[in-house]
């Protein structure tokens, strides 16, 4: 039960941060604040409901603060890097070439080459 307490100390601390952050535009912040002390103190039950609910909801925004994070990364990180180390190169060999695609290794194989295959 220590840490449902801790946990919506945690919730009323950031909700009068928040207070203190947009003082002057709103002052809902301080009453949720207000409210879920009084909840919480009054009730266990209610404490309870309370962080069950807090820890939903940061689960939900953690979720989609990661496919963000995971978007942005893949889309101005790795697609331009992407498309530079491409640029000019045919890896795959897709394009048809001037002769064949036939690589000749001019190599003269030897018992060693056999003793490790992989």
């Amino acid at each position: 039960m220590q840490k449902v307490y801790k946990n919506i100390l945690v919730l009323i601390v950031g909700f009068c941060v928040l207070h203190l952050v947009f003082q002057e535009k709103t002052t809902w912040f301080l009453v949720v604040a207000l409210v879920v002390l009084m909840l919480s103190a009054v009730s266990q039950p209610a404490a309870v409901y309370i962080e069950k609910g807090w820890l939903r909801f940061g689960e939900k925004i953690g979720r989609v603060n990661a496919a963000i994070i995971l978007f942005l990364v893949y889309y101005l990180v790795l697609t331009p890097i992407a498309f530079i180390s491409n640029f000019g190169k045919d890896p795959l060999r897709l394009k048809a070439p001037e002769k064949s695609n036939f690589d000749f290794k001019h190599h003269r194989y030897s018992a060693m080459d056999l003793e490790n295959p992989w």
